[in-house]
């Protein structure tokens, strides 16, 4: 390659070796091969013949993601298409772009490029809480994984549901699909309790991502940390209904007794 970074092949005649510049040869990529050591370079077609050069003497780069996995490299010779594994590719991040959609940030041997993550098979697979507290999801991808903060997936709490250990977890919609969180991820408290007229109380609790009323006795065990505070609350709740019951047959029993009154009277007058 010339200081003009212009790509040359060394030509040999029966007189003497001379550069001739590749486009001078109607040179075009035709492949890539790898050496023992994994090396990649293009195969490059001429009118003179076949010649390999490595793609950092084409001035390769990243052009974009094709089909299957694969990037688009463009060179001095033309574009050449490659295994995300030939370029040896790795995911960095996710970021939104300017529309808020989220895209994959993926380093190459030969640049970087951004995807969009259904470009390459994402799929959410766990939470997890970093160190100060923010829960991030574990995003599994064909380029590696990757963590990216639920905030970002547009994560959303639908419901509780009971994993296959009998255990209550919280359901939680992304953008990348449903996953499953515990509550102490979600930082849960208790905002209160409510006892309904049969007797069973009913906890309202807060999280990171709204909130979400489920059966005490259900959510119990996974809020270790409120025991005592469980435990009042419930009391109290429960006095609440019961009082409320009570109040509910005394106001039924005087009205019994103003009816019978008023008969009574009635038939007096009569």
């Amino acid at each position: 390659r010339g200081e003009s970074g212009r790509v040359y092949a060394l030509v040999e005649t029966a007189y003497n070796d001379i550069l001739v510049s590749l486009d001078q040869l109607n040179a075009s990529i035709a492949g890539l091969v790898k050496d023992e050591a994994g090396k990649l370079y293009a195969l490059i077609d001429t009118g003179l013949g076949e010649v390999e050069a490595g793609l950092d003497q084409l001035n390769a780069k990243v052009a974009g993601l094709g089909e299957n996995l694969t990037v688009t490299i463009e060179t001095a010779v033309g574009t050449v298409t490659a295994s995300l594994e030939d370029v040896n590719a790795s995911i960095a991040g996710v970021i939104a772009d300017a529309k808020g959609e989220l895209l994959a940030v993926i380093q190459t041997a030969y640049g970087n490029l951004t995807a969009r993550l259904d470009e390459i098979n994402a799929s959410i697979v766990g939470v997890v809480k970093g160190e100060t507290g923010k829960l991030y999801a574990e995003i599994k991808t064909g380029v590696g994984d990757v963590l990216a903060s639920l905030d970002q997936l547009n994560a959303t709490l639908v419901g509780l549901v009971r994993d296959e250990s009998g255990s209550v977890k919280a359901l939680i919609n992304t953008s990348l699909g449903v996953v499953n969180a515990t509550l102490d991820q979600l930082n849960a408290t208790l905002a209160k309790l409510v006892a309904t007229k049969t007797g069973e109380v009913i906890a309202v609790i807060n999280t990171s991502y709204g909130q979400i009323s489920a059966k005490l006795d259900d959510i119990a065990s996974q809020l270790p940390a409120m025991k005592s505070e469980l435990e009042a609350k419930t009391a109290e709740a429960k006095t609440r209904a019961n009082q409320a019951a009570a109040v509910g047959s005394a106001g039924t029993a005087l009205g019994l007794a103003a009816l019978a009154l008023g008969v009574m009277l009635r038939r007096r007058l009569v």
